[in-house]
């Protein structure tokens, strides 16, 4: 993957280790933005700890 980060880029990132109450997979998802530390030399992501959310919430909002 030819990803290019740039400073503030918005993005959603997950993890793929979560089920739903049946079992299962059902992805945690928080967005946030790129941010550049300059101290570490390194990206970094910086969340919206309100934005955290279940793929399958996001589904079923699709469905309503």
């Amino acid at each position: 993957m030819n990803l290019v980060l740039a400073e503030g880029m918005q993005l959603t990132l997950y993890m793929d280790s979560d089920v739903d109450e049946f079992g299962s997979p059902d992805n945690l998802l928080v967005d946030g933005f790129v941010k550049f530390d300059k101290d570490n030399d390194r990206w970094l992501a910086q969340i919206d700890r309100d934005t955290y959310r279940h793929d399958s919430d996001e589904r079923n909002n699709e469905n309503e």
